[in-house]
Formats: structure tokens, sequence, C-alpha cells
């Protein structure tokens, strides 16, 4: 018998909202789902968000191994900042892995693909993919066949909605178009696994938790229910794909992490650039963004002819990839970012991350003075503290356990205290600044994610529980695939009436090129993260 697998990614869902939607008929197929399967919790890696748990997800890995702590690494060696991508995934995938053993493999959306190994079968990379394109995707004439006759698919849509209801439509809207691409090429394409990653849900509990949490500031039951018909037409989406797919295949339905209010954000950087440890860049002539900034405001007709420069330059981009870009805001959007901003060689440390921060010590020979660092900021925000936000700051050493860790790693992981995540911008004054703006509640990453299995040879049974490493080798087993020894993540047997035979096999270290972003790559992947409320 053919064993094969639809996985559904569903970011930053959790069964905290979940099951009150099922309750209150608002996601039937995600109710019946349940009921007739297996699931639980799922418990996220540290730092549970987006770039870190996905990688993990897909390959089975704790981030030690992975590599991909954040959005970004730093190269101690190159003191350069850039963008993580696919090829920084230092172990094989699941992707990887099923294509070695002669499985035909689909990913649609999936964070940290791009660029897209070269996989017996099809990659539409999700986020961090600049731009799609023949070049982006795989292989590259998928693009003409499925993606450019498609206008209203896109990675994300960041374009700002002035209502709820509109912002619950647009979110909706993109995960449709997303859904029917998908149908095309699972009714056209022989699969073995097919994934398609819901990257909207991750977005509409960052913006609008005030309206699905019923003690969050500004929660009402009339916005409630504005924000269901976001989550009415996400079950849809479920049902079509489940449905084509048929009772035969095993569902797989999970996220990268849960969702919780938005306590407080802190700005590390803000704090080491105020107490000497950090200093920025503020005469780097013509391309500083500062200077930019500083000219347009002096200037209102400058600021008038960047964002029109900047439009302009955006669409050309997108006109020469045979993508249009439906958002001006996102064209417009001006990016401080830190790899612009520090001043590298007069600084002591800077933080990068968002669940955790990314501590980087720049002076390795200065330890007494990394010591001083980490008591002042535990004493200004550790758990006895004033105003306690961090809950530990570890050594790097201690968080790998032992994993030898490359020049990308940072010198201490902090570790914050539930609803509090970090900005990583340095020109911010404000070090603190609350999860409530404008009276509304903002939401943010908990670890407790969620999954559901569904099918034939699944165990029905609730309130299970599981870690994202174990999705991997779980479905490795299930297609009769050998799972290397490497892997972090255990065969889950016990969610099935007949348990997988379980065989393992050495590691093997995936061959990759190294990817460079081009500058405007990188800028573009920053503006939608930053738009997103990722940096």
């Amino acid at each position: 018998m053919r064993n094969r697998i639809l996985i559904i990614g569903a970011d930053g869902f959790s069964w905290r909202f979940a099951k009150k939607l099922i309750d209150r008929g608002h996601m039937p197929t995600l109710g019946r789902l349940r009921k007739e399967g297996g699931s639980g919790t799922l418990n996220s890696v540290v730092p549970f968000e987006t770039s870190p748990a996905w990688s993990s997800f897909q390959t089975g890995c704790l981030p030690s191994k992975t590599g991909i702590l954040a959005f970004h690494r730093y190269n101690s060696d190159s003191r350069q900042i850039k963008l993580n991508s696919s090829s920084e995934i230092a172990v094989p995938t699941i992707w990887e892995l099923l294509s070695a053993a002669g499985k035909r493999i689909v990913s649609i959306n999936m964070p940290l693909t791009s660029p897209p190994p070269d996989v017996n079968g099809i990659i539409i990379p999700g986020l961090t993919c600049p731009q799609l394109s023949a070049q982006t995707v795989h292989p590259p004439e998928l693009f003409e066949k499925y993606i450019r006759k498609n206008p209203d698919y896109l990675i994300v849509n960041n374009e700002h909605q002035a209502t709820l209801l509109a912002g619950a439509k647009q979110a909706a809207d993109t995960e449709e178009a997303r859904c029917r691409l998908a149908l095309e090429i699972m009714r056209q394409t022989d699969w073995d696994l097919f994934c398609v990653q819901i990257q909207s849900t991750d977005v509409f509990q960052h913006r609008y938790w005030w309206a699905l949490d019923p003690e969050a500031a500004g929660f009402s039951d009339e916005a409630h229910n504005q924000a269901a018909t976001f989550y009415a037409r996400i079950d849809a989406v479920i049902a079509a794909l489940t449905n084509a797919a048929g009772p035969s295949v095993l569902t797989v339905l999970v996220s990268d992490h849960g969702f919780c209010a938005k306590r407080a954000e802190i700005g590390i950087n803000s704090w080491l650039r105020q107490n000497g440890f950090l200093s920025l860049n503020l005469d780097q002539g013509p391309a500083s963004v500062l200077l930019k900034e500083k000219i347009k405001a002096a200037f209102p007709p400058a600021k008038w002819l960047a964002r029109l420069y900047g439009l302009t330059a955006s669409r050309l981009r997108a006109a020469s990839s045979g993508r249009e870009k439906k958002s001006a805001l996102y064209s417009e959007t001006v990016v401080r970012h830190i790899r612009e901003t520090i001043d590298m060689e007069h600084s002591f440390a800077f933080c990068l991350g968002g669940m955790a921060g990314l501590l980087y010590v720049l002076d390795k020979k200065q330890g007494e003075r990394a010591a001083l660092l980490i008591s002042q900021l535990m004493n200004a925000y550790g758990p006895n503290s004033l105003e306690p936000l961090i809950a530990q700051i570890q050594p790097i050493a201690e968080f790998c356990a032992g994993v030898v860790s490359d020049a990308s790693a940072p010198d201490y992981i902090i570790r914050f205290l539930p609803g509090v995540e970090a900005r990583i911008s340095p020109e911010d004054p404000a070090v603190v600044k609350s999860g409530i703006v404008n009276g509304k509640q903002s939401g943010t990453h908990e670890q407790d994610g969620m999954f559901l299995m569904h099918g034939e040879s699944v165990i029905p049974a609730d309130r299970l529980e599981a870690d994202i490493i174990d999705m991997s080798p779980t479905l490795l087993a299930y297609m009769g695939v050998a799972i290397p020894d490497h892997i972090d993540g255990k065969v889950r047997g016990d969610l099935f009436r007949n348990p997988p035979d379980i065989h393992y096999a050495k590691g093997i270290l995936p061959q990759r090129q190294a990817t460079t972003y081009s500058e405007t790559d990188q800028t573009e992947v920053e503006k939608r993260l930053a738009d997103l409320g990722y940096l």
C-alpha cells in the first residue's frame, strides 16, 4: 500500500481559540477532523518563531543543529548581518530526504525553502523569498505554468486595511488564492507528500488579538464575529484540500507555535545603546538611512520624491519578474535596519531575534565587560527586577548542549518571560513598550502550538502532546523511509493503530550552494518582515 501525506501548516495557530471557533460553528471541518483523529499540543522550539520553528519542523532537529535561530544571522568572520535562507539549514530537510528515497513531494509557501533545493517534485517558497519568479521556484517552468496566471497569489499580503472586517477579508483572500493554486497542482501532479503552509493565521493574530481574546483590551462580541469570518474561510480551505486529497491520505495539520497577548516588547539594542555597549553609524554618507531620514524631515518635497522613486523602482522590479505588486504601502515602507545603522567597529555587542534575543559580543577578549553587560541587563529586566521581562540569559555553549556552533552563533540566548518579545531596532529611545496600542491588545508568540493527524491508520484521541521535532521522523517512518541518526525528534508510533516500522540510517550532510542575497532582495524581504511586525 502506498502511504501518502497531506500537510497543512497553520502558522501560529493553537487549540486555545480553535476549540472556541469549533464550538461556535465557525470551523466545522476542523471540528470533524479533531473528533475523528488524534490531536493535541505541539511543543515548539526555542526560539519559538517562524524561521527556527519551521526549520526544525522540516528537519526534525533542534535549532542548535539546524543553525537557524532567527530570520537573520551575523557572521563574525565577515562582520556582516544577512538573512537566513534554505542554504543555511545545516541538516537535510524532509523534502530532500524523501526525494532521495524516490518519493515525489510538493511544498507550497513553507518559510525557509528559498532558494528551493533540487528535489523530486515542486517547491514554491514562502516567507524569506524575495520575489516569486522562474529563478526562485522549482522547477523553473512552474512559474509560467501556475503562478504568472494567478496574480492574486502572494507570499503574504501586508497592505494596511482600515477596518477589522477588511483585514479579515484580505487575509482570507490571500489563503484562498493559495488554495486554488494548490488544488490545481494537486489535480495535475503525482505526489507522495503535499504540503501547504498558511501564513495569514500568524499575521492576523499579531494584528487583531484584541478581537480574538475575550480578556484583551478592545475586545467586543461584534469584533470577534468579524474576526471569525476569516477563520470560517480558512476552515473552507482545509475542507477543500482534504477533500481533494481523499480519505486514504494521512492528513497532518501543524502549527509552528501558539499565540498569547503581548504584554510588552523590549528593545535590547536600545538598552545596549543607552548603556554604552552599542554605537550607530551616523556618518555613512549618502547611503546612510539616518541621513536620508533627516533630509526628508527637513525638506518635505524630498520625502515625496523618495516615496515616488521607491514605488516606481519597486514596480519595475516586480514587472521584470513577471509580478506586479498590489500594495503601494509595501513599496513605500522604509526599514531602518540594524545592518545599516550599527557601527560594528565601535560597538561592543548587539542583539538579533524576536521571541528570544540573540546577543553577539563583538570583542571576545573583554570577558569582564561581557559579564558586566549580562549583570546590568538582568538587574534591569530579570525576574527579580522592578520590571521583569527577561527569564534567563544563557551562554550559547549551554544552549547548544555540546553541538559545535559556527561563526554565526551568538554568544548568549536571552529568553523572555511569557508575552514579551524583542524589538531589534536600535534607534527607538524607548526601551520598553506596552503590548496595548491605542487601547487595543496586540498578540505575540507562545511556545505551545497544535497538531492533528487524521486518517484510517490514526488512533482517535485528544489532549495528546508532541514536539515539533517529532513530526519529520514520524512522517518519514510512515512513508517507509529510513530516519537519519542525527535527528533529535522521535517517531510517534503511538499515534497509529499499526505503528510504522522504524529504520535508521547514517545522517548525511545536505549538498547546497551558499546563498548571497543582493541588497535589493534583502531589503525586499526585510520590508515584508517589518510590515508583518517581525523587525
